[in-house]
């Protein structure tokens, strides 16, 4: 499965596609068969949403039967986690947004804290404007996760919808509710100093440096990028989205850092 999962990243399909054969014509001699099957026909919905043919992700994805509790269940997400997001994932690519919300929030409330549905079930809301509706369950996350990052894409979420007045407010909070946040630069600082290094710290793409200060004040020896700006002479390349979004992370065209 990891195999194919990797010919898929790089464009590899016909490779994808023989090493899931492969493993399938070879499952009835595995210890776990059923857990096996269903997540190399995962890796075939995988394979088809790469190459986007939406339709036959859905009809595969519609055979996925979840395997009985196995020695594994608490190390690996379960299946009809996996098939909701895959089928939000390939109700977006037809751009059956409503198919697409009610299959993502499903992937939700299977496991909230998963970011990467929360970040598909954005694009719904803001391809069909209804960022008020991302909002409200942000704001959700924030109650029954409190993650740190959720407070970092409402403020996004503000600048994209015509809000920008209401950032700081939104990042004072994360200050305020996340002491770890400025403890976490103390630290860094601290550490800097003690080896003698220079710290250059980067904000979140299109927020000013006052909103980065709130957590990482100015102090000798650290530097800072103005990332409201930076992005000024490429203004499409902020916009860049990620292919394979199942991790948080930082893409640019050249890839994740």
């Amino acid at each position: 499965v990891v195999l194919a999962d990797l010919h898929v990243r790089q464009d590899e399909f016909d490779e994808a596609e023989r090493v899931i054969d492969a493993a399938e014509a070879r499952i009835n001699g595995m210890v776990e068969p059923a857990l096996v099957g269903q997540y190399l026909l995962l890796a075939r919905v995988e394979l088809l949403l790469a190459k986007r043919d939406y339709d036959a992700a859905l009809v595969v994805a519609d055979g996925i039967v979840p395997a009985a509790t196995t020695r594994y269940h608490d190390e690996l997400p379960p299946s009809s986690l996996l098939v909701a997001a895959a089928r939000g994932r390939a109700y977006i690519g037809k751009e059956d947004w409503v198919a697409a919300e009610a299959s993502l929030r499903e992937a939700l409330a299977l496991s909230p804290g998963r970011h990467s549905n929360m970040w598909l079930l954005s694009q719904v809301y803001r391809q069909t404007g209804q960022t008020e509706k991302e909002e409200e369950i942000r704001w959700q996350l924030l109650e029954t996760q409190g993650r740190v990052a959720e407070y970092f894409e409402l403020a996004k979420l503000f600048r994209l919808s015509g809000q920008p007045e209401r950032v700081p407010e939104v990042l004072a909070m994360a200050v305020e509710h996340t002491p770890s946040l400025t403890q976490n630069y103390a630290a860094l600082y601290a550490l800097a100093g003690q080896y003698g290094s220079r710290l250059v710290i980067m904000q979140y793409p299109s927020f000013d440096l006052d909103s980065l200060h709130l957590y990482a004040p100015e102090a000798p020896g650290v530097t800072f990028i103005d990332n409201l700006h930076v992005f000024d002479a490429d203004v499409e390349g902020y916009f860049f989205e990620p292919t394979y979004p199942n991790s948080f992370s930082h893409y640019t065209n050249r890839g994740a850092g």
